[in-house]
């Protein structure tokens, strides 16, 4: 496993109390890539390989409220690969340990030559596994649903995008945000679902359904290929 101490700022939240999910994920990602260095499968081992991590589903839960000003511990592990992937886990702890946030993302391997998926025995991470899981059920993707909202079209720009030339999936939950604007609620579950990559300038159009405490958004390419879904449920 690997562990970073974060402090939050004021920026970091919104006026609700809720840690920005973007935000979230940014922390989710830095303790991930640090570990995959440590591992031997950061970004440049992986180029020199012609392979590439690609994240497939995130999803977190706020079990207790995080403050301003407040220095959280940053754990991720990963577990044992599954046939086509490998799933990390995270978890947010406060000054006192409590856990805060835990969550879990599913990660595959691409070869970038071949854009084909590369099978996890096929790239040795050791045994730095553990065998808890955040979650005990596996997390279904969003069906399709009819929007109740107007179109959010937006086109990510260079700041969007990642060392693979991609949108980063950080900012996947930002353009969320802003087009929900200043929702009202505190932030029980977040999840997305990411399916196919945005690319920088690519015009990305969101739409929106609320149905009691569920916010539920896709993202459309070229407005008919779904970029992604997502899930959000209010306490």
């Amino acid at each position: 496993n690997h562990r970073d101490m974060f402090t939050l700022s004021a920026e970091h939240f919104d006026r609700h109390g809720n840690l920005l999910p973007d935000h979230v994920l940014y922390l989710a990602q830095k303790v991930a890539d640090a570990h995959a260095y440590e591992l031997g499968v950061g970004f440049e081992s992986m180029v020199q390989k012609k392979l590439l991590w690609v994240i497939t589903q995130v999803r977190y839960q706020v079990c207790q409220p995080l403050y301003p000003g407040e220095s959280i511990l940053v754990e991720t592990w990963p577990l044992p690969p599954t046939k086509l992937g490998f799933e990390r886990n995270f978890s947010f702890y406060n000054q006192d340990g409590t856990i805060c946030i835990k969550g879990l993302a599913t990660w595959v391997i691409i070869d970038t030559e071949a854009r084909r998926l590369v099978m996890p025995r096929d790239l040795y991470l050791g045994d730095d596994y553990r065998m808890e899981r955040n979650f005990s059920d596996r997390a279904k993707r969003l069906r399709d649903f009819e929007a109740d909202s107007e179109r959010y079209c937006l086109c990510p720009d260079e700041s969007t995008i990642d060392y693979n030339g991609h949108v980063n999936n950080v900012y996947y939950a930002k353009f969320i945000l802003d087009m929900l604007g200043d929702f009202d609620g505190l932030i029980d579950t977040f999840q997305i679902d990411y399916i196919h990559e945005v690319m920088c300038g690519q015009s990305l159009t969101l739409l929106h359904k609320k149905q009691e405490n569920i916010i539920l958004v896709k993202g459309l390419l070229d407005e008919n290929t779904k970029s992604f879904t997502a899930t959000i449920t209010l306490k």
